[in-house]
């Protein structure tokens, strides 16, 4: 698996109204794309932050020298085609599809997806992990199934729920054991999921870089964190719904 044939795919960017550069705010020692991409690190895969080609995100450059993983400026409104876009210029044939928000993706579910792919045709397929609570799911497909997808798209705009360009005869999905609960919410988008995830870090400190997805969970579930953003679940997909509509109002013009 160390073949530059895959890479991890980590979606951010710096403009984000609910909580302005959230990717960069310290929590306590390190910063939530920090914290992010040292926890991929143990995969050994490539890793790759794909944001948009816009001023403000030119934040992340250090961040990401620092951390010896590559950046790729590209499309700022549709993150497949800024997908498709980097997979081509990088050389990748596939795709872990990481959100930045995540940042406790669990690295259990990525290597779930190699176990799946190793021995089949993936070519034709949108892998997806099921079975860990919202934020540490993950997915992935391959660069001509990708491009395939978006030819096939009629819109331009494509940021929230963008998983609808694939159709549902072609989405595999991997079952996952873990603690999980309709009330626990680990992605960060509101104050309140910040408060979450620097109070896991901060009781794990630099053990949280390896931590398994299993011990993180544990904390979480006996400690009640989850407490500390429950009141923003509603209002998430609330948001969700309604930036969803909007793009798929202006495929339809």
């Amino acid at each position: 698996m160390h073949s530059n044939r895959f890479a991890l795919f980590i979606t951010a960017r710096l403009g984000s109204k609910r909580l302005p550069n959230k990717h960069i705010i310290d929590m306590g020692g390190v910063r939530p794309i920090e914290l992010l991409i040292r926890r991929l690190k143990i995969l050994g895969l490539p890793i790759v932050v794909t944001t948009g080609d816009e001023p403000i995100n030119y934040g992340f450059k250090e961040i990401c020298k620092n951390e010896e993983v590559q950046l790729f400026f590209g499309e700022a409104e549709n993150i497949p085609l800024r997908h498709l876009q980097a997979a081509k210029e990088l050389n990748y044939d596939f795709i872990f599809a990481i959100d930045g928000d995540d940042l406790l993706t669990a690295p259990e579910g990525v290597m779930a997806i190699v176990k799946k792919i190793q021995n089949e045709d993936f070519s034709k397929s949108f892998y997806n992990t099921s079975g860990f609570p919202f934020g540490m799911n993950s997915s992935g497909y391959s660069k001509t199934f990708l491009e395939t997808a978006i030819n096939n798209f009629k819109g331009e705009n494509l940021e929230t729920g963008w998983g609808r360009i694939f159709s549902k005869e072609s989405v595999v999905v991997i079952p996952c054991e873990s603690k999980n609960a309709d009330n626990w919410r680990l992605s960060l988008d509101y104050d309140e999921d910040f408060a979450v995830f620097k109070n896991i870090w901060m009781h794990f400190k630099s053990d949280l870089i390896t931590a398994s997805s299993k011990e993180v969970l544990e904390y979480f579930d006996k400690n009640e964190v989850y407490k500390l953003n429950q009141t923003v679940i509603e209002k998430y997909w609330e948001n969700f719904q309604s930036e969803r509509s909007k793009e798929i109002q202006k495929e339809l013009k």
